[in-house]
């Protein structure tokens, strides 16, 4: 640490990291407004940037500008819309907010994996490779061309389906000189799809693929940084995950401060009113994530009586017009 009047000389070429110390005290009660005035020097003099250090050594750096202070990762300001994977403000930018993207399903592609690759095994139409770079394939691999495909070696099968290895090329001289060598057959049909502009030929493709969970995002749809935001530990992708009895618990036991009850009070007040309905009419299992189109009749017309009568609106008169169809009879009283 240098003073003021006798700065260190700079290096033209190097990433300097300059501190400049602008207060050192003990932390007493009486010094709290001196902490203060020096945390605003820092932040005007470095940025919303803030360094302090322990009696011990151990440093703490701290951000006024909603960035990581070590990797200066930022984050723009907090908004609702950013926690819905239906905008592009908080999608997966991988999957667009699905949870889950399209790729071709080797299970589908070979559907007669007794037979030879080249004789019959991938059944995608115009998909089967050549004998010629079978061959040479199943000669890197120590494995008969003329074999059923399911008793070629698993590295081999993965070569085939996947491409074969870039470092394995280079290093036994094998020319990849096909997009299947190169990409796979599964690289193959995947740029088929996405390229075919013939809505027959990408619904005939379809039928060889299959969604999976996004890589990126975990099936959980939202871009990183917001699932970083949490309450209590959890992320919202974490609360939706839980049934409609796990929820409960969860919003019931949230500890608030007073600053926090008067900013989000009112909202967790009703949360805790809609989930209460679903409990009260049997619905006490059900994930709050879970698919509009995967629930049954009565589960769909109780959902729909908890969005309206739960609402506890007042000076509102309701008309069910039998409001137990689809119901199981023990639920009509619950109703």
């Amino acid at each position: 640490t240098r003073t003021a009047p006798s700065p260190p000389s700079l290096v033209k070429n190097r990433k300097h990291d300059i501190e400049v110390v602008v207060d050192s005290f003990l932390l007493k009660e009486e010094e709290r407004s001196r902490l203060a005035e020096g945390i605003e020097l820092c932040q005007r003099l470095a940025n919303g940037l803030v360094g302090i250090r322990g009696p011990g050594g151990a440093r703490a750096s701290y951000s006024a500008a909603r960035a990581c202070p070590v990797c200066g990762f930022s984050l723009a300001e907090l908004e609702p819309r950013m926690f819905s994977f239906n905008a592009p403000y908080g999608a997966c930018p991988s999957c667009s907010g699905i949870g889950a993207t399209l790729h071709a399903d080797p299970g589908l592609m070979v559907a007669h994996p007794e037979r030879p690759l080249a004789q019959g095994a991938v059944t995608v139409g115009g998909l089967t490779p050549g004998p010629g770079s079978v061959g040479r394939l199943a000669r890197l691999f120590g494995v008969g061309p003329a074999w059923p495909f399911k008793n070629w070696t698993e590295e081999a099968r993965k070569a085939a389906l996947y491409g074969v290895p870039r470092a394995l090329a280079t290093t036994r001289g094998f020319l990849l000189d096909e997009e299947w060598l190169r990409n796979g057959l599964t690289g193959v049909l995947e740029r088929r799809f996405k390229t075919t502009q013939t809505p027959g030929m990408k619904d005939y493709y379809m039928d060889f693929m299959t969604f999976t969970p996004c890589r990126e995002c975990a099936g959980k749809r939202l871009k990183p940084e917001i699932l970083a935001v949490t309450v209590s530990d959890r992320s919202i992708a974490d609360v939706s995950a839980m049934s409609v009895e796990t929820g409960l618990r969860f919003f019931r036991s949230l500890s608030l401060t007073d600053r926090d009850r008067t900013i989000v009070g009112e909202v967790v007040r009703e949360i805790v009113n809609r989930l209460g309905f679903l409990e009260r009419v049997g619905l006490t299992y059900l994930t709050l994530d879970r698919a509009a189109g995967t629930l049954s009749g009565g589960e769909a017309e109780r959902i729909a009586l908890a969005t309206q009568i739960g609402s506890g609106l007042v000076g509102v008169l309701y008309i069910l017009d039998e409001p137990s169809i689809g119901l199981h009879p023990r639920d009509h009283e619950r109703l």
